[in-house]
């Protein structure tokens, strides 16, 4: 890739309505992020399938925590959640929730 096309390849990715996003403020102590905000709502993204993906967001109030992964419909269920509260404190080296505060 050459410097004319680096701007572009990351207008492509930031234009991605699917990318995932795991990020943890490296200036943040992780024992400290023990309340999370959540959302696990429907998008009007279509898969392949022609079925809407459904988007988990998790963050903490001062966004130092911020997680988003896109599902397809037919694994949307309470266990799917509650695995990938898991996942997510697993992948970012922070503590399980002590509260989860859900928006929407």
């Amino acid at each position: 890739m050459t410097q004319k096309e680096a701007p572009e390849a990351i207008l492509q990715e930031e234009d991605d309505p699917t990318a995932e996003l795991i990020y943890l403020d490296p200036k943040t102590d992780p024992a400290t992020i023990t309340d999370w905000e959540l959302d696990f709502c429907s998008r009007p993204i279509l898969d392949a399938r022609g079925k809407k993906l459904w988007v988990l967001v998790v963050c903490d109030k001062t966004l130092s925590l911020q997680y988003t992964k896109y599902f397809p419909n037919n694994v949307i269920n309470s266990i799917t959640l509650k695995d990938y509260i898991v996942v997510v404190s697993d992948e970012l080296g922070v503590p399980l929730p002590k509260n989860i505060r859900f928006f929407r």
